[in-house]
């Protein structure tokens, strides 16, 4: 005789002489589930059944104490014992585990491809399953061969046709494969001049780059270079400003205490003087704030074509760089000038690698790595590294020179900065920051003597 479990429909078969007239409760090997049975009617009716009645396993052990009686339950386990009952599975099902685990992985992998999944409610057989499944990673494999094949198709253009892959790939990608011939050697003899640092030095510079981009509008390298000849050149003029402004403070200084002379007191020469330290004062601060004004306009204006530029060759290294670059102008700036420098060196020498200074990878981006490490009192040492290292690159960047006396002076190093600002002096005479630094070491040097 053939039962079923009221909860699981697990199926049983148990001997029909073995089942007393009265019934008994059996309890489910799958489940748990307690369920009573009894035998079929005498008459040849139906085979046994489970009655509504079921005890759910869920039952509080008070209920099933009250249901079941110890001595059927001895009965029960003895009779299947005899009979050896165990679940009938039918021969195109699935083993339950093992159903539950090819549902989940269908569902994963569902997911992967973008399909619905089919449920567990709604099984397929074996075969079916084993099919979608090699389908689907028949799907999967075409479309990482698809990619393979964009890849290589994208290298192919970038070598071979450059101006195609300019106006397919790398407008999506952010890169510039193909330049003008004829614009490079604008562009380096640009660079050339901006490496003087001067201002004569940047206004060459900044006519070679236009004739570049004459020829070329969308040179990424030439617009990064040109941005940073206005950005070099109005930091300049900010700085002489500082120069201009600290003047009139000292004239400021010097007339507060003649004035705490009194009145009666002052001489003649004192009341010339005084009205010559205020001349001076006034004059002083209408022409540092000029300064400031002129070379603020001249930092925003490379900003705006290193920016321009930055929406459209975002992977750039040089435009990168040269974005950096402009944001450690502000000491707030410096995070953003980090996140330049990382981007900058992913394009360059591989993602979340450090810079190997011994073989730096771009000029702009080693001096960026130094001015970074110079906006921190603890990476001076570090600053100075990556300085020298830009020089060993190009040893005519006299702005990284100037950039590593400042730290000497700063650590204290006075000879050792004299020396870099009398050798910038010596590739140009008329550079207005190096003149600035050897009078300042000069001062100090005097004022240490004299103590």
């Amino acid at each position: 005789m053939q039962v079923s479990c009221s909860k699981c429909s697990a199926k049983y078969v148990f001997d029909v002489s073995a089942i007393p007239k009265e019934g008994y409760n059996a309890q489910c090997t799958e489940c748990g589930n307690v369920f009573f049975v009894r035998p079929a009617d005498d008459g040849g009716g139906p085979p046994a059944q489970v009655v509504a009645q079921t005890t759910q396993a869920a039952s509080s052990p008070a209920e099933n104490a009250q249901v079941e009686e110890p001595q059927v339950m001895e009965e029960v386990v003895q009779t299947q014992n005899e009979v050896q009952s165990e679940p009938v599975v039918e021969a195109s099902a699935f083993d339950s585990q093992n159903v539950r685990a090819s549902v989940a992985e269908m569902a994963s992998f569902d997911a992967g491809i973008g399909t619905e999944d089919d449920g567990i409610d709604d099984l397929p057989s074996e075969e079916e399953y084993q099919a979608k499944l090699e389908r689907k990673k028949k799907m999967m494999l075409s479309s990482v061969g698809a990619v393979v094949g964009v890849v290589a198709l994208a290298g192919i253009l970038y070598t071979a046709v450059p101006t195609v892959f300019d106006a397919t790939f790398g407008k999506i990608l952010g890169i510039k494969a193909a330049i003008n011939p004829d614009a490079i050697p604008f562009k380096d003899q640009g660079i050339e001049k901006l490496l003087l640092d001067t201002p004569e030095g940047f206004a060459a510079a900044v006519e070679a780059f236009d004739k570049a981009l004459a020829l070329d509008p969308e040179y990424p390298e030439a617009i990064a270079y040109k941005g940073l000849a206005y950005i070099f050149r109005g930091t300049d003029i900010q700085e002489e400003g500082r120069s201009v402004y600290d003047q009139g403070a000292s004239a400021l200084t010097q007339l507060k205490e003649l004035k705490s002379v009194p009145r009666r007191k002052r001489t003649k020469k004192i009341k010339k003087k005084i009205n010559e330290l205020t001349d001076l004062a006034e004059t002083k601060s209408k022409e540092s704030t000029a300064l400031f004004e002129k070379g603020g306009k001249e930092v925003s204006s490379g900003y705006a074509f290193i920016n321009k530029a930055l929406s459209k060759y975002q992977q750039d290294p040089a435009i990168l760089a040269a974005a950096g670059i402009y944001y450690t102008t502000d000491p707030d700036g410096i995070a953003k000038a980090q996140m330049f420098l990382r981007a900058g060196l992913d394009q360059t020498i591989g993602p979340n690698l450090e810079m190997d200074l011994k073989s730096p990878p771009t000029l702009l981006l080693t001096y960026l790595q130094g001015v970074i490490r110079a906006a921190s009192e603890k990476d001076m040492q570090q600053a100075v590294a990556a300085f020298d290292a830009t020089l060993t690159k190009n040893g005519k960047f006299v702005r990284a020179l100037m950039e590593k006396a400042l730290i000497l002076e700063k650590q204290g190093d006075v000879d050792a900065a004299k020396k870099a600002a009398q050798e910038i002096l010596k590739s140009a005479a008329e550079h207005g920051r190096a003149k600035i630094l050897l009078a300042r070491l000069d001062k100090t040097g005097n004022d240490k003597a004299s103590n």
